[in-house]
Formats: C-alpha cells, structure tokens, sequence
C-alpha cells in the first residue's frame, strides 16, 4: 500500500512540486492549502506523514500540530514542518508544538525523502511499541524530545482509555517543559533555562477494552536530572522561605507546579533526586477497534487546547 502524505501548505507552487516529487516516488499524495482544511483533510484521510508549513493566513502551523496532538484520532500521525523558520529557537519552537521534524525551506529532495519514510517507519511501529521507554525533555535534542512524547502519546492511546482532554493536557504539560528548557514559555530572554529532565515511563494497558471496568489503565512517570537542579530545589521548595529563595527557584518551582496541574498526576514516594508520578485513568462505555485503536464514546467530543 503507498504511503499516504498530506501537504499542508497555502504556497501552492511549494506544494505543486512536493506533490510532483511524492508521486514519482509512488506516494499517495494529498494537499491542502490552508491550516483548517490541513485539519479536515488530515481527520477524514488519516495519512501516514503530513508535511506542514509553519506560516499560513488562517493559522499557524504550530496551532494545526497541537490540534493534530489534542485528538486520539490524530495524535500518531507524524508531523514534519517544512519551513523558512530555521533558528534555533524556531526549530524548538516546531519541536514544542508537537512536530517530530524540522526541514529549511528551500529543501533538499533527498532529504525530502529520507524524512517522509523515516515517519512513516515511526507511524508503522506504533503498534508494536513497549509500554515502557524514555526520553529527555531538552532544547538541544529539541526533535528527539518531541519524537520521544509522541511515542509516549501514541502508546497510551493504543494501551489506555485515555480521552482526548487529558491526552491534550499531557501532550501540553511535556512541550511545556520542553520549551521551558529554551526559555520559550517566557517572553523574558534572560530568564533562567529549565535543567533538561530525563522521563522513564511505564504504561499500564486497560484491564479490560470491551465492557466496564474500573481500571483504564494508567501511567508512571519517574523524572531525573543529567546535572543536579531543578529537583534538589523542588525537593526542598517547603525547606527553605520563600524570601529566601531565588528567582531562578521560584521560576523553576511555579513550571513544576503548573506540570503537576496539567497532568493531574500524584506524586509517589520515591528516592532522593528523583520524581515520580502517577496518573491512572477510568474506562467508560467502549465501542469495537477503529483502525486497531478501541475508542471509549466520549472521545467523539473534541476538545481544542490551545497553548499560548
């Protein structure tokens, strides 16, 4: 079966040839020349690969992705921006919305190529993927991060009732951090970096996929640190007065706190230098496998999460 990719991208002559590429390859190749067609197209087709401009008229990029991330039925597809944003910062900035790769305008068709089949490689082993793995949360592996949350994302959709909102909450609560780690969540350049944050998980699957059950499954978290930082300063936030504590404590304690709020996780005992967490989730009414997936009836309601 060929490998279906969706172009989302309002210039139409960038689009022509992309289109002209994929198709001499053999793909199966879709476009859309605005951001909420983009959205539409990728819903009803579900493609393998969608290939995304950052800037368009209607919106951006980078609000396309996190809406792609927010939903169940979308949240697996790769997305790769192509764009002529191409700082640094830009390139975190793909990676935060949700984008597993960044490519600079003009391209390179070989690398066109390798980056579409890599995705579509990643999007093929969904299925086949462990409940439990890792990755670190930090600006200078930036794409690496963000492929890491996805599969963390993609893993829980298979394994879990986990529904739309909270799956845009967690999606939100880690490309949080990870902005964090370049000061993008601030307007302020000289604010202090968030430490980069290496996350294990393990997943727990439903306990049953087809009727009632109490358990939906759930997740663990356990985050370190490469260098010690931010944790030593959550871990003894409640040690030392508030006027004693420095800015950078107190930034690094309010991004921590906001994490907790957005995944509604608990935190586990657990050894010194160390944080763990947990979040379960509750099975509701379930209708048959779509696609491979078992979709709980509320998952139907969308919900658009937007991060500023």
């Amino acid at each position: 079966m060929a490998i279906q990719v969706l172009v989302i991208d309002d210039e139409r002559e960038v689009n022509a040839t992309l289109g002209q590429l994929l198709t001499m390859e053999g793909f199966d190749y879709h476009y859309a020349a605005s951001g909420e067609d983009g959205l539409k197209l990728a819903r009803n087709l579900h493609p393998d690969v969608i290939v995304l401009d950052a800037m368009m008229p209607d919106k951006t990029g980078f609000d396309v992705c996190r809406m792609l991330k927010n939903a169940r039925t979308t949240c697996g597809i790769p997305v790769l921006f192509f764009t002529c944003l191409c700082g640094r910062d830009h390139v975190l900035r793909c990676a935060s919305a949700g984008g597993q790769a960044h490519v600079a305008k003009p391209f390179d068709f070989d690398t066109v190529l390798k980056v579409i089949r890599e995705a579509d490689q990643w999007h093929r082993d969904i299925a086949k993927r462990p409940m439990t793995g890792g990755f670190r949360v930090a600006a200078d592996q930036a794409e690496t991060s963000s492929r890491g949350i996805n599969e963390m994302l993609s893993t829980l959709i298979i394994q879990t009732s986990i529904d739309d909102t909270t799956l845009a909450q967690f999606g939100s609560a880690f490309l949080c951090l990870l902005a964090a780690t370049g000061s993008l969540d601030t307007p302020n350049a000289a604010a202090p970096k968030l430490p980069a944050v290496d996350v294990q998980y393990t997943i727990e699957p439903a306990s049953d996929m087809t009727s009632l059950k109490s358990n939906g499954g759930g997740i663990w978290w356990t985050m370190t640190e490469p260098e010690p930082g931010m944790i030593h300063t959550i871990q003894n936030a409640n040690i030392n007065s508030a006027a004693s504590r420095t800015v950078q404590a107190d930034r690094w304690i309010h991004i921590w706190q906001t994490f907790i709020d957005s995944t509604g996780a608990s935190r586990e005992p657990h050894a010194a230098g160390t944080v763990r967490l947990v979040r379960r989730f509750r099975t509701g009414a379930m209708i048959p496998p779509v696609d491979g997936n078992v979709l709980p009836f509320h998952t139907f309601n969308y919900h658009q999460c937007r991060q500023d």
